[in-house]
């Protein structure tokens, strides 16, 4: 990460940064049967809509 710091922005680096707690999240489901209740599944979505908008702004400019 310390790296991509150097190419990138860090207004949009950041928020990107914040795809590990979806990772952990999914990978919590599949490995340790987590419940994904509805509040959880729905922040997910906004940080990947996030995200998601941020690489398409970085990419664009």
């Amino acid at each position: 990460m310390l790296c991509a710091y150097r190419f990138g922005s860090v207004s949009a680096l950041q928020p990107i940064n914040s795809v590990s707690y979806v990772i952990a999240a999914i990978l919590g489901n599949v490995f340790f049967h987590e419940a994904i209740s509805v509040g959880k599944a729905m922040g997910i979505l906004v940080i990947m809509a996030g995200v998601i908008l941020l690489a398409q702004e970085e990419r664009v400019s």
